[in-house]
């Protein structure tokens, strides 16, 4: 049940401003030698109610609104905004260069956004820095810090259908049309009654004044806005906040903070304990606690144990032990989260062979450590299919992760087709009417714990950003006349503990200069940096006929990823 039957999030923030006003629901970060500055229940509630006015007088209700703002609270009190209003929420990340602009222009027109809300600071910067581009992605912009607080008296009280879309989240594909996922008020309801709930069933001790959150991931993310904005209203703790550059230039702030503020609840994906493992400084970190940390969440990219053992071995000597590492899976079809191990349970690995064997050693000396996600808690059934005659597989056998939750959502934005592909499939033989998720992900269960092992896809997540490899693989063949059109592949392998990209490409000629070498491979790497944001960790030029394809002509990823791996490509050279 919604706490004390609240149906939504405006009756529940409605009620977290009445019974506790006065205690900070969310306090930003600004960085070393700064005050904190935060925000009230009563503040958070005023202001949404005071720019919600606003929406609803420019006719906004039950339209798309983009959010573009920088980090800092504006972001949530602009959400709850939109909630309040009755219009659709559609946040995005806030472009400073040319190309991410044009980026946030394709969102902005798939979604039919409009109206553009943000800072009056940060359009200025804007407006300096791409002025063109802003006013492509939108003529009518509501600076929300101008809006005075006693404008709270006009919002008109909406009526929020639960089935209605309470916001469009994006995925963060690079190139191509834009993805948008419709997550509607029912979805996110749900999803916090079934995994807030989780958590404080787990530790209870801790939801009495004790519990507090600290998060540093983009509000535009999922697991940013959906773990770090919701959750806290729907559990009532203190959830603080900082800049993800922040974190990411000073990693050790990071673990400060989380000392200083006696943090429970804090994480991200893989690649940030790694920096954090190798950056941290110890002599800073000297007389910091970090035992209070129970949820070091991590997720949104592949899990690497040697992270997680680096991690331990660092910082065990302030108070973090391994059993703090929350491990989960998730993506935002399903909202967020679909599964998770237990607070304070020791995570699990396992070896899987290149054969697809699973083990509890290294048989071969070249399998690969995969570390467990945990189980899906009550509400949400995980099935592991063969994807291709979509028979159920036993457990340990490895097929597509399908999932079935009432938080799943509603499906994709103006993509019907899609949406009936992805979101309504049913298993061979099932007649109880069931539709599933198909993820897209590839694992396996062994003992109620979910392992990932690969993309379907062929999705590549890097730095927990995702690009689509044919968007990437447009983009890198296009870059050269000398690069054979639709004979370019584009996959990641693992280097370091981190996820790299490496482009495959034929060559019109299978003779090159090294002048013509160099040339294609800066060509290449120049396009994916201004078009796709992305750095290239290597370009191979192979013989025409060298990249896989299907009899069809489809490129077929996985098998270029094997030859790569195995060093059978034979390299072009002059």
């Amino acid at each position: 049940m919604f706490l004390n039957d609240h149906k939504n999030f405006l009756e529940l923030l409605g009620h977290r401003a009445i019974e506790k006003g006065n205690e900070p629901a969310f306090t930003f970060l600004n960085g070393a030698g700064t005050e904190p500055e935060p925000l009230t229940y009563i503040e958070l509630e005023t202001a949404a109610r005071s720019i919600a006015s606003e929406l609803q007088s420019h006719g906004l209700t039950g339209k798309q609104v983009l959010l573009l703002y920088p980090p800092g609270l504006d972001f949530i009190r602009a959400f709850f905004a939109c909630i309040y209003a009755g219009a659709i929420a559609v946040p995005v990340y806030p472009p400073l260069i040319k190309r991410e602009a044009e980026h946030i222009r394709n969102i902005a027109k798939d979604a039919e956004c409009s109206a553009l809300l943000s800072t009056a600071p940060f359009i200025n910067l804007l407006r300096h820095q791409i002025s063109e581009e802003l006013s492509a992605i939108s003529e009518n912009i509501i600076e929300t810090d101008q809006i005075p607080l006693d404008a709270a008296a006009s919002w008109k009280p909406n009526q929020i259908n639960l089935h209605d879309v309470a916001y469009l989240q994006y995925t963060s594909g690079s190139t191509g049309r834009p993805k948008g996922l419709m997550i509607s008020h029912e979805n996110i309801r749900r999803h916090e009654e079934m995994w807030g709930s989780h958590e404080m069933n787990q530790i209870p001790e801790y939801f009495e004044g004790r519990y507090r959150m600290l998060n540093w991931l983009p509000l535009y993310h999922d697991m940013g806005l959906v773990a770090n904005v919701l959750r806290p209203v729907f559990l009532h703790v203190p959830s603080y906040h900082m800049s993800p550059l922040t974190m990411i230039k000073d990693p050790t702030y990071w673990l400060e903070m989380i000392s200083e503020y006696d943090i429970v609840a804090s994480g991200g994906p893989n690649f940030a304990y790694d920096l954090t493992a190798k950056r941290a400084s110890m002599e800073r970190l000297e007389g910091a606690d970090l035992s209070n940390w129970k949820f070091a969440y991590i997720g949104a990219d592949k899990v690497h144990a040697d992270t997680l053992e680096r991690f331990v071995i660092k910082f065990n000597k302030l108070g973090f032990d391994s059993r703090t590492f929350y491990p989960c899976y998730g993506l935002a079809e399903a909202t967020l989260q679909v599964t998770a191990i237990r607070a304070e349970d020791e995570y699990h690995s396992l070896y899987v062979s290149q054969d697809h064997e699973i083990s509890e050693q290294n048989m071969d000396g070249r399998s690969q450590l995969t570390v467990g996600c945990g189980s899906p808690c009550s509400g949400i059934e995980i099935r592991i299919v063969d994807p291709e005659t979509c028979e159920i597989q036993e457990d340990g056998k490895i097929g597509e992760i399908w999932i079935s939750s009432i938080a799943n959502s509603l499906g994709y934005w103006k993509l019907p087709e899609l949406t009936s592909e992805v979101f309504k499939a049913t298993f061979l033989g099932d007649s109880s009417g069931t539709e599933y998720l198909r993820s897209g992900d590839l694992g396996f269960v062994r003992d109620n714990n979910l392992f990932i092992t690969g993309r379907l896809k062929d999705l590549i997540i890097i730095r927990g950003k995702n690009y689509y490899p044919d968007d990437l693989e447009q983009v890198a063949e296009s870059a050269h006349p000398f690069i054979r059109p639709g004979c370019t592949v584009a996959f990641s392998i693992e280097e370091e503990s981190e996820e790299c990209l490496i482009i495959v490409s034929e060559l019109k000629n299978d003779v090159i200069s090294p002048e013509d070498e160099k040339e294609i491979t800066k060509s290449i790497h120049r396009a994916l940096m201004e078009k796709a944001s992305i750095r290239v960790s290597q370009v191979d030029f192979v013989a025409k006929g060298e990249v896989p394809k299907t009899s069809s002509g489809k490129l077929q990823r996985n098998e270029a990823k094997r030859r790569k791996l195995q060093n059978l490509y034979e390299c072009l050279s002059a």
